[in-house]
């Protein structure tokens, strides 16, 4: 009777052991409330991070998708869509044919989509007394080194603060092909990470000299105040001032596009990715409420390659 208790114990002990074996292999159910939601995994241009995100936030509302919107240059942008790290690429620039090698190199085939006009302003401290508008030439000689005090443009006899971009962002880049062509930016100019570390600096500094993005001039404290362009075109006469209504009439000369990036086959197959972009593109009012101008969302899309 003894030895017989014991077997049935002894089959109890193993019986438990193997279900507790067993168990060690199954996956845990993930409780409901931990289950991750949609999401749409956006990078690149800071510029128009805060446009975008505005706009992540009102497709959010509509359709319960999560909109995750980081910097870190366009640059970078272009880079996490070529390499499936990002759903989509913000850009203020059109993609390089270095960037657009690597795509063919990995079969990776690109949608271009405009999403906003942009133009860029040149910034001065409001401080610096003398100097009312800049022409191209002017600018051009003050990044270069060929002018460096405020009196050789009509200002005070101070030497000028200027404050540049940095090598990733694509507003620097757009700043350098305008304004410096193939000419080296001088060396003390010092660099910057977005509109609002250079909006911050110049305020800071006197009888210094920066730029921003056309949509960041409503977010400039009293202390800074944006320059009017002067160049030479049959229909202009005298400077231009940087408003909507001369970059919307191609009177101010420093305008561009806006670009959104995504795979050709994320643009096919993510129908939330394609509803986004169309999000963009048929919310004028937003892009408008952003200081931005909208583009016309039936020729906005097209094929990089």
């Amino acid at each position: 009777m003894k030895q017989r208790e014991c077997i049935i114990k002894k089959k109890l002990i193993l019986l438990f052991v193997i279900t507790l074996f067993l168990y060690s292999f199954k996956k845990p159910e993930a409780p409901f409330n931990r289950i991750k939601p949609p999401e749409i995994k956006i990078s690149g241009s800071s510029t128009i991070l805060w446009l975008i995100d505005n706009m992540g936030k009102e497709f959010f509302k509509l359709t319960g998708i999560r909109v995750n919107v980081r910097g870190g240059g366009t640059g970078i942008g272009i880079f996490n869509v070529i390499r499936g790290l990002s759903h989509i690429g913000n850009a203020y620039r059109d993609i390089k044919s270095k960037e657009l090698e690597k795509a063919k190199n990995k079969k990776v085939k690109i949608k271009r989509v405009k999403i906003a006009v942009d133009g860029l302003i040149i910034i001065i401290n409001r401080n610096l007394t003398g100097v009312d508008s800049l022409d191209v030439k002017q600018i051009t000689d003050i990044y270069t080194g060929k002018i460096t005090n405020w009196k050789q443009v009509g200002g005070p006899d101070k030497r000028i603060f200027l404050f540049a971009r940095d090598r990733s962002s694509g507003t620097g880049e757009f700043f350098n092909n305008f304004f410096l062509k193939r000419k080296t930016m001088c060396r003390y100019a010092m660099l910057s990470t977005g509109n609002a570390d250079i909006v911050t600096k110049v305020s800071n500094t006197g009888f210094s000299i920066g730029y921003i993005s056309f949509g960041y001039l409503n977010k400039i404290p009293d202390n800074v105040k944006a320059i009017p362009l002067t160049y030479k075109l049959k229909d202009i006469t005298g400077p231009v001032e940087p408003n909507k209504s001369n970059v919307r009439k191609g009177k101010y000369p420093v305008i561009r596009y806006f670009y959104q990036f995504v795979q050709e086959s994320v643009f096919r197959t993510n129908l939330k990715v394609r509803d986004f972009i169309r999000f963009v593109l048929y919310h004028p009012e937003i892009v408008i409420k952003n200081g931005f101008l909208p583009v016309n969302p039936k020729t906005a899309i097209s094929d990089v390659w």
